[in-house]
């Protein structure tokens, strides 16, 4: 296939002949493919193309659930019925102490203030010795 050029030679591949043809039609203000006001915007060019069939333009189906035993299901809920679970009293958020760990909290503070209160007499009664000599 032969195509002509602006000049009027004759040009043995097309694509030398269209780039020529584009790079004339440029150089003089008039491009020769089809015009428009502005660049062509997402939705203009997706309107220029071909359309979605019916099966493309659907959402995809959700998977499918598979049914299983009900045991199976079920086997990784706590039984409540085991040794390690254990329960409170209705009044455990009004009780004072509420876990083991509070209550060894509560007992060591205790232990350091009594050993506190002993180390202050202890002083007071050698500082009342040191200044009864």
């Amino acid at each position: 296939m032969t195509l002509s050029s602006p000049s009027g030679s004759i040009s043995p591949e097309p694509w030398v002949a269209a780039r020529t043809t584009l790079q004339t039609s440029v150089i003089n203000g008039h491009p020769s493919t089809q015009s428009h006001a502005g660049p062509l915007s997402y939705a203009a060019a997706a309107a220029k193309g071909p359309k979605q069939t019916p099966e493309e333009a659907a959402a995809p189906q959700p998977p499918e659930v598979a049914v299983t035993d009900s045991a199976a299901s079920t086997s990784s809920l706590v039984d409540v019925d085991m040794p390690s679970v254990h329960t409170v009293p209705n009044d455990f958020l009004e009780q004072e102490i509420q876990t083991e760990t509070q209550a060894d909290r509560r007992d060591r503070e205790e232990k350091a203030r009594a050993e506190a209160d002993l180390a202050k007499k202890k002083a007071a009664s050698k500082a009342r010795r040191a200044d009864s000599w």
